[in-house]
């Protein structure tokens, strides 16, 4: 609890400086809520992305040795925790997302 406060306080002092910063959390009830998010195969696709620095899905997907799709699923929801980004690429009429 006080290291959160402090984290606080630093930020309102950040901003009072005029300084631009961009944090952000996720905060889990406890350990198994954090292990239902970050699954194995989740971190180890985070690892790969890290590691190896994949330049497309598809290329992650042969690293991980798992089908595309459920890697594609399994982006999807780290991107709603704000883990990856994913990238538009428009070639003529088809759309692509990249890492």
């Amino acid at each position: 609890m006080e290291e959160d406060l402090e984290e606080i306080v630093d930020a309102f002092k950040r901003v009072e400086r005029g300084e631009e910063f961009h944090e952000e959390k996720i905060v889990v009830e406890n350990l198994d809520v954090l292990r239902k998010i970050l699954t194995p195969e989740r971190l180890r696709i985070l690892q790969v992305i890290r590691n190896e620095r994949p330049g497309s899905i598809y290329e992650l997907a042969k690293l991980l040795d798992r089908d595309r799709a459920a890697v594609v699923r399994d982006l999807e929801y780290l991107q709603q925790l704000g883990l990856v980004e994913f990238e538009e690429e428009k070639h003529g009429k088809r759309r692509s997302r990249s890492l």
